[in-house]
């Protein structure tokens, strides 16, 4: 059963293959420091969104397999919330930076 999980979470892991590959993340280290920068938080956004897109497929499977044991029902819950806390917090991250960026943009252009 052990070999059976490690087996399906390879599985996910490498069907997130073609979309990192179609998904037109660009080279993270060309360009100036604020260039490099908002690209590595970009690649790294996309991948976490991918793994929690994922893990939401593992938590709907968690509920399959509970078959009525309230107990794996309650893990398989708690691992749903989870995993739509990180979209959020993955989502409301970048809302949080374009704003101060475009207001320390606005502020710096204006007082010039």
């Amino acid at each position: 059963m052990k070999n059976m999980k490690y087996k399906n979470i390879l599985i996910m892991v490498l069907m997130t293959v073609p979309f990192i590959a179609l998904g037109g993340i660009d080279n993270p280290v060309k360009g100036d420091l604020e260039k490099i920068i908002a690209n590595v938080v970009k690649v790294a956004q996309v991948l976490i969104l991918m793994v929690s897109v994922l893990y939401i497929i593992y938590a709907g499977s968690m509920f399959v397999f509970a078959r009525g044991d309230t107990a794996r029902i309650a893990e398989a819950r708690n691992s749903l919330l989870y995993a739509m806390i990180g979209i959020g917090l993955v989502l409301g991250a970048q809302v949080l930076v374009e704003t101060i960026t475009t207001t320390v943009t606005e502020v710096t252009s204006s007082s010039v």
